[in-house]
């Protein structure tokens, strides 16, 4: 199931397992790493779709 609907990434460079997924001490929030350029993301998982979402934490220019 998609997370959000634009790619975090340029589909040239999609990989498999590119993007672990870290359980944080709250349930509802996770973080998502990418393996490659070391971007993070903060992931807030809602029982109603519309009201989860990515935000971006650390971008690595």
């Amino acid at each position: 199931m998609p997370l959000n609907n634009s790619s975090l990434v340029e589909k040239q460079n999609i990989d498999d397992n590119r993007f672990p997924l870290y359980p944080t001490q709250n349930m509802w929030n996770f973080l998502l790493l990418d393996k490659i350029n070391g971007n993070i993301w903060q992931v807030r998982w809602s029982t109603k779709s519309e009201e989860g979402e990515i935000i971006s934490i650390r971008e690595v220019i």
